[in-house]
């Protein structure tokens, strides 16, 4: 990606934090100090803005994760149980939760294409199959959005007990691992 594509990413993203639903390319131009038609150069809708920032932040994300898998020495259950902990004591900053808040609704008031949202879902997917493979190799068939599907709302419904009933960390961890490698296994 060259310098001004990515010059006009980050201004994007400046723009939807300062900017939430009022987000415009117009805006964006300004805040990277350039002209409008420049903008429309490289992005000609604000759509395909949206959607190319959504897929940068994506790639954050993904190499994140490439780094969690490929820099750690656990197995099995073990890395599982770090994975859940992780993942429960990940602490975003007020920007990226900003940032999350105002794409999920620009998202809603259809800012955002079926297919870049297909897309942005299939990565999530890929990304937990992947990690899930890792821990115990051959246990999940190839359909990963059949596997991974019946994981992530179970996830998240611990996910909230913990939030809303101030279920300990230590015991949710626990419960996750014990349930999910009995998934796996």
């Amino acid at each position: 990606m060259n310098s001004t594509k990515k010059k006009i990413i980050q201004s994007a993203k400046i723009v939807l934090l300062t900017c939430g639903p009022d987000f415009s390319m117009r805006k964006v131009a300004e805040n990277a100090s350039i002209s409008l038609g420049n903008l429309q150069y490289y992005f000609r809708t604000k759509k395909d803005l949206l959607s190319s920032l959504l897929i940068s932040n994506l790639e954050l994300y993904e190499r994140e994760f490439e780094g969690f898998i490929q820099n750690n020495s656990m197995e099995g259950r073990e890395l599982l149980q770090f994975g859940i902990s992780r993942l429960l004591r990940e602490e975003t900053s007020p920007e990226e939760d900003e940032f999350d808040r105002f794409f999920t609704a620009l998202t809603q008031k259809g800012g955002l294409s079926a297919e870049i949202r297909h897309t942005y879902y299939e990565k999530i997917y890929d990304m937990l199959y992947r990690f899930l493979r890792e821990i115990s190799p051959g246990s999940l068939d190839r359909d990963y959005h059949k596997s991974t599907s019946l994981l992530l709302p179970f996830l998240e419904s611990y996910l909230l007990l913990h939030s809303h009933l101030g279920a300990s960390e230590k015991e949710l961890v626990e419960i996750l691992t014990d349930t999910v490698w009995s998934i796996l296994s």
